[in-house]
């Protein structure tokens, strides 16, 4: 089973950005898809890791 994280804690993870950053993230197609469960956004942790990698790499080029 894949661990999810919340929005708070993905704001954090990407360098302390604001929950609105993460909001016109999730309005991109290539960003992960959210999850709501009981009025909470999830985030699938392995397609969170992968979407950075893909942004790294994109970098790199």
């Amino acid at each position: 089973m894949s661990a999810y994280i919340t929005q708070q804690a993905l704001a954090e993870a990407l360098g302390g950005c604001s929950t609105m950053t993460i909001w016109r993230l999730r309005q991109r197609d290539d960003f992960p898809k959210a999850y709501r469960v009981g009025g909470r956004v999830l985030f699938n942790r392995d397609e969170i890791d992968a979407w950075i990698e893909m942004q790294a790499e994109g970098v790199k080029a």
